[in-house]
């Protein structure tokens, strides 16, 4: 029902200093998810073809997705895992005539789905028996090729086409950014690297800032925003409105005057904003002086998003996405046990039709404190094994295998270091990736917990037929 506006707040009109790197990448009122990020939605820029060499490593790191794929399907149809039917997408909307590049994404996005038993959200009932829904797979994979990647590299920093890539897998899923509003978010840390000083909540403010960006990209219908400690401070950016007869307040999207996201609150009090679907709407929210000077509740956090968002929708079959919760925090939390909450969550998915992967969770430091890698280190390798043959449960009731933490960069490179000696593929705009994404795409996820060296090294020979372009 169209939203009927009423008098706005003066906050929610004021305009919001735009971020010099994200400059060129802006186009006023246009939608990227629909409209796509390439050479005919941004001003002045142009896609460069790629070199033979740089098609033969998509072609090659193609084929690496594939293996992987076919090797994990193959294991569950021997387990006789339900998939409905499902098959890949097909590659329908090339991206600016960059056919091998649409082929990566599809494989990549075809792995998450297997990796994650995905099945279950592709799904709708015919005669009361539910059957694969290929269209509705079709329009999520036609979300990601209408995206210029060479554009994403050039412009956005994301280091090489096989990084940038793994970013498709983001229009699977609605992303919800979790952050952490505690008093130590006040505190300052200086980079190893140069002289750089920053507090950790102006740190998250940039990191939430460029997370934005990226999900307003793949995620159709808008993203989601929470504070852990909810502020009434969020309410003077909004606009009062009413909705199906209802008053609620609203964050107009200065991008697109027909986008809103809408208030989200507890008690009275708000903690943050659904449906958003740009970059500057968080610029706002950050503009409204909201501050760091709560507790740390991230567990009741988590098991609030669940509660409010997932739990009954996933019991009715009704849920239209994977849920993908990123946690940006600076260190471990006070109040109830994270990993008992989400062991707890994990274990109720697992009766629904979409499998005890429904809800993945993705924990970024913002902070340098080391003290938190062993809380870190506690939620990745968390995993029930059977005592007598030491191997993993099934189903296995630990909650690694559905989160990735992620330490601050400098850590996490000593890290990988340690496992995967001369790493080179290591570098930023690999961590900003795996920050994103890591949880969901497994060579991301274990990268600096394993040596993973030989993912990244060259790969040939056959691939199931499955992956044939129809």
């Amino acid at each position: 029902m169209p939203i009927e506006r009423k008098k706005p707040n003066k906050a929610a009109q004021e305009s919001v200093t735009q971020n010099s790197e994200l400059e060129t990448l802006k186009v006023e009122g246009t939608n990227f998810a629909s409209g796509g990020l390439n050479d005919e939605t941004i001003d002045g820029a142009t896609t460069v073809p790629l070199t033979p060499e740089q098609n033969a490593q998509v072609v090659t790191d193609t084929h690496k997705v594939q293996q992987t794929a076919v090797k994990a399907y193959t294991t569950q149809m021997a387990k006789h895992v339900e998939t409905y039917g499902l098959q890949p997408p097909d590659v329908e909307e090339s991206m600016q005539g960059q056919s091998e590049i649409a082929e990566l994404c599809k494989a990549k996005f075809w792995l998450a789905i297997v990796d994650h038993c995905w099945y279950g959200f592709f799904t709708k009932l015919i005669d009361g028996v539910r059957r694969a829904d290929q269209e509705k797979l079709q329009e999520l994979f036609n979300i990601t090729s209408r995206h210029s990647y060479p554009l994403l590299v050039e412009l956005y920093g994301y280091g090489t086409i096989d990084v940038a890539t793994h970013l498709c897998v983001m229009a699977l899923m609605d992303s919800i950014l979790l952050a952490d509003n505690s008093g130590s978010m006040t505190l300052s840390d200086k980079s190893n690297l140069g002289d750089i000083v920053l507090t950790r909540w102006d740190a998250l403010k940039l990191v939430s800032k460029d997370d934005a960006f990226v999900a307003s990209i793949f995620d159709s219908d808008g993203f989601q925003f929470e504070l852990m400690t909810g502020d009434p401070k969020l309410r003077s950016v909004c606009v009062q409105t009413t909705r199906d007869g209802k008053c609620c307040w609203v964050l107009p999207d200065p991008k697109n005057e027909t986008k809103y996201a809408f208030l989200l609150e507890e008690h009275g009090t708000p903690y943050g904003f659904k449906g958003l679907t740009s970059m500057e709407q968080i610029e706002i929210i950050f503009g409204c002086h909201i501050g760091a000077d709560y507790g740390t509740p991230t567990a009741e956090s988590i098991w609030r998003i669940y509660t409010t968002q997932v739990q009954q929708q996933a019991r009715n079959g009704t849920l239209p996405k994977p849920i993908l919760v990123k946690i940006y925090t600076d260190g471990r939390p006070g109040g109830r046990n994270v990993k008992q909450e989400i062991r707890k969550i994990k274990t109720e998915l697992r009766n629904t039709i979409y499998g005890d992967h429904a809800m993945l969770f993705q924990i970024v430091q913002t902070g340098k404190e080391k003290a938190v890698n062993d809380w870190f280190t506690e939620l990745d390798e968390d995993e029930d094994k059977d005592p007598y043959t030491g191997k993993p449960k099934e189903p296995n009731d630990g909650c690694g295998d559905i989160i990735d933490c992620v330490s601050d960069y400098e850590i996490e490179l000593a890290e990988v270091l340690s496992k995967n000696r001369g790493a080179t593929w290591f570098d930023v705009p690999y961590y900003r990736v795996k920050s994103r994404v890591g949880v969901v795409v497994k060579a991301l996820d274990k990268s600096d917990e394993t040596d993973v060296s030989s993912v990244f090294g060259s790969f040939s020979g056959k691939v199931g037929a499955m992956f044939t372009s129809k």
